[in-house]
């Protein structure tokens, strides 16, 4: 199940790929309209290949962050709209069908743990956890195959779980 798991996230991270750098491009301009996407100055054109190895792997962040103490800040200005853009798109695509198009495509959806309907909070919780998590402390994810729940930690915290959708 694990393995499932992270098979559809890597799948819904490659299908959501566009659409969250069109968001966005519209989430930078918005936060940073001074500098867009290149920045103020000549040296800063580099900004859009670190934006893209952010929104391939997030936790190249957290290997940013060790390797350069310094640019904490850069980094954190870098990937909070890469982080938005995917989060949004992530509680969308949740609250539409209680899953993410790769859960979908590989059989999984969300439930809540409560034995009520999920709902809009706990997405909201599960996915700004999920991917924070990703993004600056991926070793987290460690939690998920040492507890017997097999539950990551972003479902322990909303109260939720991946299960398969029974055909």
């Amino acid at each position: 199940m694990i393995g499932k798991r992270i098979a559809a996230h890597i799948l819904n991270r490659v299908i959501i790929f566009f659409p969250s750098m069109i968001l966005l491009g519209g989430i930078s301009f918005l936060i940073y309209p001074s500098y867009f996407i290149f920045g103020n100055d000549p040296s800063s054109g580099w900004l859009i290949f670190w934006l893209l190895k952010y929104m391939i792997c997030l936790p190249t962040v957290f290997i940013d962050l060790i390797s350069r103490p310094s640019e904490f800040l850069e980094v954190v200005e870098i990937i909070l709209p890469a982080l938005i853009s995917l989060i949004i798109l992530e509680i969308i695509s949740i609250t539409l069908i209680k899953r993410d198009i790769g859960m979908k495509i590989l059989g999984l959806k969300i439930v809540s743990i409560k034995e009520k309907p999920l709902s809009l909070i706990q997405i909201i919780v599960r996915t700004i956890i999920k991917y924070f998590l990703l993004a600056f402390f991926p070793f987290a994810l460690v939690y998920t195959f040492l507890n017997k729940e097999k539950l990551s930690l972003h479902d322990k915290i909303s109260y939720t779980k991946v299960v398969k959708v029974q055909s």
